[in-house]
């Protein structure tokens, strides 16, 4: 059986050059040209890591580690300072991880299983395992901010009727709303919301701040339509637990983005390349959208072509949706005020 494999390198001309055509209308996205200097080889690469037996999905990294995942669920952790020695391998989920992120401390995955696993980087120990298959009713509002309306049955409802067998027919919670998949997550990686551990916590010491969680809204739910894109705030510390959730998008959201100051926004696409940017505080509200790609009815297999990366130290977010584009926003400067929250 073939291998995966995860390549290191760099490029070895240290004559990278980049030309920007600057705009100064900042809502419009920047044309990008970069001169690039040669391809690069395999035979360029510094290292090869041939330990993985299913293609590798997922790439993450922070100052000490390299951590990648593959369409197995597998996952493995390379300590970056010694060569990328192996330190821990583990299955996150049972099937494919659909996303997964890491902080200094932690590991973050979401799978087919409909739980959030939270292990601990240095040997990945499973911490905790959050089941996020349905969210409270009470904790959902609209795009607008609009509390949804409870539908509680009719107090005088009659009472369920007995089965063939004898046993009473369940009838679903009306105050829960069941998704049918998690899509993607975010850490925020802040002095806000992205709180570390202390220092002298030990390694099974659950992670503190927030998790911005993507969810799909499930089959005959009152509070939205099918496959409407659900964005959610969970409270790690002390108990894992879903403080809000919005209507984020009428389709599943295919990616996020934290930043790109310390305190957010917080940035959703979904699957026709729709992005819109969330302050987070005091509460998540849409202050902003962009079109990053207007995609056709049928273009649901671009989702996980749809990308997005910031630049923390130029306040740039860079952004692809299945085109051949490269689109660049960079936040408004004002002279009194500092930095605006739109792009």
């Amino acid at each position: 059986m073939s291998q995966a494999s995860v390549k290191t390198g760099r490029c070895g001309t240290g004559k990278c050059r980049t030309s920007w055509n600057v705009c100064n209308h900042l809502s419009h996205p920047l044309q990008l040209r970069v001169d690039l200097p040669r391809p690069l080889r395999l035979e360029d690469s510094a290292l090869s890591l041939d330990v993985h037996v299913a293609p590798v999905t997922y790439l993450e990294t922070n100052s000490l580690y390299l951590v990648s995942c593959d369409a197995a669920g597998e996952c493995k952790v390379f300590q970056k300072n010694r060569s990328c020695m192996l330190k821990a391998t583990a299955r996150l989920h049972k099937g494919p991880v659909l996303d997964f992120g890491v902080d200094k401390n932690f590991i973050y995955s979401v799978g087919e299983d409909l739980n959030i696993r939270i292990w601990t980087l240095s040997d990945l120990k499973q911490v905790v395992v959050i089941p996020a298959d349905r969210i409270q009713a009470s904790t959902l509002t609209g795009q607008e901010g609009q509390a949804i309306p409870l539908m509680l049955p009719a107090l005088q409802e009659p009472p369920p009727r007995e089965s063939p067998r004898g046993a009473s027919q369940t009838r679903e919670d009306p105050t829960y709303l069941q998704l049918s998949a998690l899509t993607a997550l975010k850490r925020p990686l802040s002095r806000w919301a992205g709180a570390q551990a202390s220092a002298r916590s030990n390694a099974q010491t659950l992670p503190r701040g927030a998790l911005f969680v993507a969810g799909v809204m499930a089959k005959g739910q009152y509070a939205a339509a099918e496959n409407a894109g659900i964005l959610m705030e969970w409270s790690l510390n002390p108990t894992p637990v879903c403080q809000s959730a919005i209507i984020a998008h009428d389709l599943p959201i295919a990616t996020m983005a934290y930043g790109p100051c310390d305190n957010g926004p917080l940035i959703t696409a979904d699957m026709r390349g729709l992005c819109r940017i969330w302050d987070c505080t005091p509460r998540l509200r849409c202050s902003q959208q962009i079109e990053a790609a207007c995609l056709g009815v049928g273009s649901f297999r671009l989702a996980s072509r749809v990308r997005l990366a910031l630049d923390p130290m130029n306040y740039a977010v860079f952004a692809v949706a299945g085109e051949k584009r490269l689109l660049v926003w960079q936040q408004r400067q004002t002279v009194a005020a500092g930095f605006r929250t739109d792009l």
